[in-house]
């Protein structure tokens, strides 16, 4: 994790690295950040991650709320998100306010996971207590026997 500096000074470092090592066969494509790419193994080339997803088509009938236009950040987190969970990581986003972060993760988790995953969400607010946090975590789980708990049987709770 880093800031749009520190971006801009490992994006410089990495592609020096790559450029001084002459058995690099890959290397980044000129335009924007190292951030911009992701590897296709594929191809066995770096491609940006908007070229990883379809074209965005908008169905004139979707209600305004519910959408949500790919953007290089949303496809990124996306992808990430997904590698992550599904090899049962634990995910912490952060990033500036207003840059999709919940509606990303939200639409991932609620709309995107296999059906062996199942959602907990949680909402804080400055009167969110402990107490409220465990008991709202207690009434999702089931009790397996005394004093173990978990989600059903063959799901996992995220």
């Amino acid at each position: 994790t880093t800031d749009k500096e520190g971006r801009v000074k490992f994006d410089a470092y990495l592609r020096q690295i790559m450029n001084e090592d002459s058995s690099t066969t890959c290397v980044f494509p000129e335009g924007g950040l190292v951030y911009d790419y992701m590897f296709d193994q594929g191809k066995g080339a770096w491609i940006g991650w908007l070229e990883t997803i379809p074209e965005f088509v908008l169905d004139p009938t979707t209600p305004f709320s519910d959408i949500l236009i790919p953007t290089l950040d949303s496809v990124r987190l996306t992808f990430l998100l997904d590698l992550l969970v599904k090899n049962g990581k634990n995910v912490l986003c952060t990033g500036p306010t207003g840059t999709g972060k919940t509606s990303v993760i939200a639409n991932k988790l609620l709309n995107e996971m296999p059906d062996l995953f199942q959602p907990i969400v949680l909402n804080f607010s400055a009167r969110t207590s402990a107490n409220v946090i465990q008991d709202l975590l207690d009434s999702r789980l089931d009790r397996r026997r005394k004093g173990v708990f978990g989600p059903p049987v063959g799901k996992k709770y995220v």
